[in-house]
């Protein structure tokens, strides 16, 4: 086994997507941390570090996917994409004014809704059916409709909220 494939093997472990996702939900809480004057007069320069750590953990973790990968397996992945893009983001130092944007990296905790059939079921028992996508089975039903209704509404919400937080820098 070469050590190539070695990394390819952690990265694909369930106890190193675990760790990733973790790190994922810790920094956005972190994110929102940094929104807040009296935290961050009080506790900046720790919230400030632990951002820190976390973006460097996020840039090793891609740079393990691109050398385990290689450049065109890296980037035939849409959420390697989506990472490497909002990774980059945060790495540009005149960003201030974006690091909402990283935030969406929240974002991935949703591909654990289609793989752990709990929290399929946690879903569907909010009442919405949680289904991969397949182009090929939407129709214009009640249900699809409505459900498209709901990603539309969120959608905007969500962009709203980034303007919002954008615009009030």
């Amino acid at each position: 086994m070469t050590f190539r494939s070695r990394i390819g093997t952690i990265i694909d472990s369930t106890l190193f997507q675990n760790t990733i996702l973790g790190v994922i939900l810790f920094n956005a809480a972190i994110l929102g941390m940094e929104t807040s004057d009296p935290i961050m007069d009080s506790a900046g320069e720790v919230i400030t570090l632990l951002d820190t750590i976390c973006l460097s953990i996020f840039v090793v973790e891609i740079a393990a996917k691109l050398y385990a990968r290689g450049v065109v397996g890296f980037f035939s992945r849409g959420w390697n994409i989506f990472d490497f893009v909002i990774v980059g983001i945060s790495l540009v130092p005149a960003s201030q004014g974006l690091s909402v944007l990283r935030a969406l990296r929240i974002l991935r905790l949703l591909r654990v809704v289609s793989v752990a059939p709990s929290l399929r079921r946690v879903v569907e028992g909010l009442g919405y059916e949680a289904h991969e996508l397949d182009p090929g089975t939407l129709n214009a039903t009640a249900t699809d409709s409505a459900g498209r209704d709901l990603l539309m509404r969120l959608a905007v919400a969500g962009f709203a909220m980034m303007n919002v937080m954008l615009l009030s820098v």
